[in-house]
């Protein structure tokens, strides 16, 4: 029997904010939905740390898809939609926390439009450090109070799309289908053929997916009530220049004569460029 909803998470070796997740679910999860997290080439102690922790601490029981080879953020999420039976899929990070009624609120956006759509919700950042993180497992704060992550919690960069008018805004729809905090019909998914796997490492392969949609004439509904709060870590800046460098040009050759959508583009991977370099400096003078 269909679910209504199929919560993805695609995750490589991080437990610490993976489990606090995974306890914030404890009390939205029921028989309509399901939540499918890709274990994406995670080392065996992470696993096996992983599945004492799924013994001994969810209410519920998640579908866990173990990919010994790491394939990449598009590759496990395509996993994660073949698994996949709800009839909404919905997106989330396993560094993200999900406020409360997360799931049923995105179910709840769909049932307010007719035709098949994106609901893209809001996300804020909060800064704690790997301990605070373990911390909160262990007092199982995250279950029963999200003072502590909204008190300091900072709305992310909006984009340069919000600066666009309301027309614009619709055209480029597709610069903020971020998979940290969005849904769309499996259908959907599946008649455009899921992520692009050549896109790896880094960066666009959800906002691609996105740009397809658009194309498609698919509509993207705003809904800031479904929150979530990413837990910030450290990335490995030369790694991600690379590979945001090579899915850029990758994105750029696929929109061909979309003079328009490549100048866009274009000024977004110039934004990304500008604060990358600003984070490797900040690292090598410390």
């Amino acid at each position: 029997m269909a679910k209504k909803a199929s919560l993805i998470i695609p995750t490589k070796d991080k437990n610490s904010r993976l489990k606090l997740l995974m306890l914030s679910l404890n009390q939205q999860v029921n028989n309509d939905y399901e939540v499918i997290i890709v274990m994406d080439g995670c080392t065996q102690d992470t696993v096996d740390e992983f599945k004492v922790f799924l013994e001994r601490e969810l209410a519920f029981k998640p579908i866990v898809v173990i990919q010994p080879r790491n394939v990449g953020r598009a590759a496990a999420r395509n996993i994660g939609i073949q698994r996949a039976s709800g009839e909404i899929v919905i997106f989330i990070d396993d560094d993200r926390i999900p406020a409360d009624n997360y799931i049923q609120k995105h179910i709840d956006a769909h049932n307010a439009h007719s035709e098949d759509c994106v609901i893209v919700g809001a996300r804020f950042e909060v800064n704690f450090t790997n301990n605070e993180i373990i911390e909160f497992y262990e007092r199982k704060t995250i279950q029963n109070d999200f003072n502590v992550f909204i008190k300091d919690a900072i709305e992310a960069n909006p984009g340069i799309h919000n600066f666009f008018s309301p027309k614009l805004a619709q055209k480029f729809r597709w610069l903020y289908f971020f998979t940290g905090n969005v849904s769309v019909s499996k259908s959907l998914l599946e008649k455009i053929g899921g992520f692009d796997e050549n896109f790896t490492g880094w960066g666009w392969e959800d906002v691609e997916l996105g740009y397809r949609l658009v194309k498609e004439n698919v509509p993207f509904y705003k809904n800031n009530t479904i929150l979530n709060y990413h837990l910030k870590h450290e990335h490995d800046i030369d790694y991600v220049f690379q590979s945001e460098k090579h899915n850029y040009r990758l994105f750029q050759k696929k929109m061909k004569a979309d003079l328009i959508a490549r100048c866009i583009l274009s000024i977004e991977h110039l934004q990304i460029t500008i604060f990358l370099s600003y984070l490797k400096k900040k690292a090598n003078s410390v």
